[in-house]
């Protein structure tokens, strides 16, 4: 919890703070290292972790424990909309000077970011309304670079159409760009059965 900011209630995350893989890269500084940001995925996550662990502490008869849990996740929970679009989908990160990575079509940092959407949904961290919209938009987008959408061969990629703030990676295709884990499209596969999408085609060709 060291890592939320108090004023925010948002999470703080240096390089390689996301699950996915060392994609993230954090606030390059003058010196050349680089510092942290507010990561949309670490703040959703922590969101679900901590309400699942106050369900242990009430199994477990620490019911003060489990309000003070319940208490810190309902303060990130309302902070949450602060790195969402006004289209309705989450941002990848937020730089201290409120530069935003993750805004599909922007000019600089214009991608889509996967995980912190369908994790949201998986996880019951946004509301139903909110969870279709944002799943019936990464079904739909596509754009003219390859591979043209979030999932070309039926598996949920982690970004379309490519990073252009990673230190880690290169072009599409390489592992920070084009990779993926499986575990991604559980959880993918989680939030559009919770948007009624059950026979959803990931890879629709016409």
């Amino acid at each position: 919890d060291a890592r939320r900011d108090p004023e925010m209630n948002l999470l703080k995350g240096g390089m390689a703070a996301n699950l996915l893989a060392p994609s993230y890269t954090g606030v390059r500084q003058p010196d050349g290292t680089f510092g942290q940001a507010y990561l949309a995925e670490l703040s959703i996550n922590y969101v679900a972790g901590l309400e699942r662990l106050a369900e242990v502490c009430a199994l477990c008869g620490e019911p003060s424990k489990a309000a003070r849990y319940r208490d810190i996740a309902g303060k990130v929970r309302q902070a949450l909309p602060r790195l969402m679009t006004p289209d309705g989908y989450f941002i990848m990160s937020e730089d201290p000077d409120g530069t935003r990575h993750g805004v599909f079509g922007a000019a600089r940092h214009g991608y889509f970011e996967a995980t912190p959407n369908h994790d949201a949904g998986c996880f019951r961290v946004t509301d139903d309304a909110t969870n279709q919209k944002i799943i019936r938009q990464m079904l739909a987008l596509k754009g003219p670079q390859a591979p043209g959408g979030l999932a070309p061969h039926g598996l949920i990629l982690p970004n379309y159409p490519g990073y252009d703030d990673s230190v880690h990676g290169g072009p599409y295709g390489h592992w920070v760009n084009g990779g993926h884990w499986t575990t991604t499209q559980g959880r993918m596969t989680i939030a559009c059965l919770r948007a009624d999408h059950r026979r959803h085609r990931l890879n629709e060709r016409k």
